[in-house]
């Protein structure tokens, strides 16, 4: 199976994010309120794709910040899922455990997430479904490699172990070698 990288799970959402651009209206715009967007849980059911547009924005959003930030925004999207648990939310929250590089890194979790809203009967958004399937995609996909990379990581001390381990038997035996020639030498100067 070949393996997605960050950069093309980013095109990826993109692409679905352009493809879904239509649907949400131009007036409706979520606004960050203390590390965490607005849920738009006031939009009736023909607006629900600016659900997925207030997912991708927040998306966007959270890439451009610091590690400290991510940090305080990860606690406060923790929160806010706590507080009303919105499909939006889940997925918010979902996207944040999927970062590269941070401390709160989980695509089990981020995964668990994704499919929560994949089986919600009363699902907030139909849309937001299709989002779930790719970020419960991505979730998996990285947690593949990053098992594989850790198996390979793994692999890599035990082959290390290895050849340490023949290295000094190959110096024992080379030091045995040696002592072999100068016991030779001893004896063939002795008989002279």
């Amino acid at each position: 199976m070949k393996y997605l990288s960050f950069r093309t799970t980013i095109t990826l959402i993109a692409l679905y994010a352009a493809g879904l651009g239509g649907c949400a209206h131009p007036e409706q715009h979520a606004t960050p309120t203390r590390g965490v967007w607005d849920n738009l849980s006031t939009l009736s059911g023909s607006h629900r794709g600016a659900d997925v547009s207030e997912v991708l924005a927040y998306f966007q959003h959270i890439k451009t910040l610091s590690a400290n930030a991510l940090v305080t925004e990860n606690a406060a999207a923790a929160q806010a899922l706590s507080k009303q648990r919105s499909d939006s939310n889940r997925l918010k929250l979902a996207l944040l455990l999927l970062l590269p590089n941070t401390a709160f890194k989980d695509e089990a979790r981020a995964a668990a997430l994704a499919d929560e809203v994949l089986n919600n009967k009363t699902a907030d958004a139909p849309h937001l479904k299709n989002l779930a399937l790719l970020v419960a995609a991505v979730a998996n996909e990285q947690k593949r490699q990053e098992e594989r990379f850790w198996q390979l990581a793994q692999k890599q001390k035990d082959d290390e172990k290895r050849a340490d381990a023949l290295q000094q038997k190959l110096d024992a035996l080379k030091s045995i070698e040696k002592d072999l020639i100068k016991r030779e030498e001893t004896k063939t100067i002795k008989v002279k």
